[in-house]
């Protein structure tokens, strides 16, 4: 049975949608394809209202036990190919056919997901499965996902109202509609009979990150448990990734650039720069950096392919000299310190300078830490600590003072030529990372 959706939307709701994402900043990478030995994944719904609980075999072995109306399933993670999936009351045998409430074999494709829905009603005579396709991509920072689905047995076709705008027309029983981006908030839904006024309305509240379904369900004419509801389950969820760019090129200190990540200018600073960080959704992204107002395809100074998982941290150092120039990608921690403390590392990131060691207070802290690398965490008490850095093995050649606040998170760049003087000078910029807020 076709998933599609004859539901159409609203022009004006997709106008919005499509200004939403062409305005969005960072668009999401793209969803990687799917290979031929990737598992599929498999959840069910019991959405017949006037039935009591079931069991769900799958290939003849138990995979959910006493599932109760309205319950949606976790996906089971199952490999590719035909699976038979059969759905009686809960505690019966699978010996009694006559007590089916779903037999049938479906063929899950390798990648993909699905959600398998018990519907009808018994008054009806009309119980049976239809199995619909999700897609549970990641939507763009800020937004949500969503699509609606009609399971109410006795409810006629619909329409449904988004705070006062009629957005989808003539959803009908057993049908979903396509996936709507929207952002992240809380909305007022209403459902009408199509043509009609809402005679249902609720408030439906999405986060960012997260794709949902909005199941209109139960039983127009029931109460309590089997009463018409619409009821939303977040089908995915996803953490954002965040990165930051970091101009370390003491070359063209005094020269701002401009940093553009899939073909979108997002920050223009000039040496020695640390932007804040900007939440983007786990993936691959192409970086360029440029003198300002120069064009990303011709005139790149750096051009780097960049993958991030979501809930992680990054720095993306523009780093080198004398015209070998690069990108440096470091995965930050930024786990706030315990009270009264701080979390610290140092990164190497001037060019001209050996591997050194560096240390606090008078005393050997790190040793041998070269260019583009950067330390571990420490963790030490909040206050004014004296830095010296020296070449690996000698003394040091360059003393600094650092005073570092608690409940804060920080890396100390090296940064600059030895043999440069002015902006373009050797020193260590601290910056904050992460505070107690």
């Amino acid at each position: 049975m076709s998933t599609r959706s004859p539901g159409r939307v609203h022009p004006i709701i997709l106008a919005l949608l499509a200004a939403l994402v062409a305005l969005s900043l960072l668009p999401s990478a793209a969803q990687a394809g799917r290979a031929s030995d990737a598992p599929a994944r498999l959840r069910a719904i019991h959405a017949v209202p006037d039935f009591g609980a079931v069991d769900i075999y799958v290939n003849g072995n138990k995979a959910l036990s006493d599932v109760t109306f309205f319950t949606v399933s976790p996906y089971l993670e199952v490999p590719a190919g035909r699976y038979k999936v059969q759905v009686i009351p809960a505690g019966e045998s699978l010996s009694n056919p006559s007590l089916f409430v779903i037999n049938r074999s479906y063929n899950l494709k390798p990648g993909r997901d699905y959600t398998l829905v018990a519907r009808g009603s018994v008054a009806s005579g009309r119980v049976g499965p239809t199995l619909l396709r999700d897609d549970n991509r990641e939507p763009a920072v800020g937004s949500a996902r969503l699509r609606a689905a009609h399971f109410s047995p006795d409810a006629p076709a619909v329409d449904i109202f988004i705070n006062g705008e009629k957005a989808i027309e003539h959803l009908s029983f057993r049908r979903v509609t396509g996936y709507l981006e929207v952002p992240a908030g809380t909305y007022e839904v209403g459902i009408a009979p199509t043509g009609g006024d809402p005679i249902f309305t609720t408030s439906l509240t999405v986060e960012a990150g997260k794709v949902y379904t909005a199941w209109a369900s139960g039983l127009l004419g029931g109460a309590g448990a089997q009463a018409f509801d619409v009821r939303p389950s977040i089908d995915a969820e996803f953490e954002p990734a965040r990165i930051r760019a970091v101009h370390a090129v003491p070359d063209i200190a005094g020269s701002p650039v401009d940093v553009y990540v899939n073909d979108v200018k997002v920050v223009t600073f000039d040496f020695f720069s640390v932007t804040d960080y900007i939440a983007v959704p786990g993936g691959t992204y192409k970086i360029c950096v440029v003198p300002a107002g120069g064009d990303p395809k011709t005139q790149a100074v750096i051009a780097a392919t960049v993958r991030v998982t979501g809930g992680k941290d990054y720095s993306v150092i523009a780093r080198g000299t004398g015209g070998d120039f690069g990108a440096t990608v470091l995965e930050d921690d930024n786990t706030l310190p315990a009270s009264g403390n701080v979390r610290l590392r140092a990164a190497h990131f001037s060019p001209d300078a050996p591997a050194v060691d560096i240390f606090v207070n008078g005393a050997r802290a790190i040793t041998n830490l070269s260019f583009k690398q950067a330390t571990g965490y420490l963790e030490v008490p909040a206050g004014t600590y004296t830095v010296g850095i020296a070449p690996t093995g000698g003394s040091p050649i360059f003393t600094t003072s650092l005073s570092v606040e608690a409940g804060k998170v920080y890396t100390a760049w090296a940064n600059g030529l030895l043999g440069g003087a002015g902006s373009q000078a050797f020193t260590v910029t601290p910056s904050v990372d992460a505070m107690v807020e």
